[in-house]
């Protein structure tokens, strides 16, 4: 894999990953305002803006375990941080109005 295309495989997974965030948090809004067709939309598409991201890193791994050099430097640091977070924040969302709508029955 060129350095480019790593870059490319990169910058995907942080693109993907923040804008899963951005719809997790428009989800939320969605909620709130009790749009919950909106919300369910807005978490199938972080979902696979994840799947996505996911699968870009997947790639990456498998370049790596084949025994190719996969530098570890700031931007692939970024990533998968972002990417790790997005997921986290989607699932703890999913989670909390879980919670929210048991505790409201």
């Amino acid at each position: 894999m060129t350095n480019q295309e790593r870059e490319v495989l990169i910058m995907a997974m942080v693109a993907n990953s923040g804008e899963a965030n951005a719809k997790t948090y428009d989800a939320m809004d969605a909620y709130l305002a009790e749009d919950t067709e909106r919300m369910e939309a807005l978490f199938e598409e972080a979902e696979a803006l994840l799947l996505s991201a996911h699968q870009n890193q997947t790639k990456l791994l498998q370049h790596y375990c084949s025994g190719e050099e996969v530098p570890m430097d700031v931007l692939l640091t970024h990533a998968m941080d972002i990417c790790a977070n997005a997921a986290n924040q989607l699932q703890y969302t999913k989670r909390i109005i879980t919670l929210i709508d048991k505790k409201l029955k």
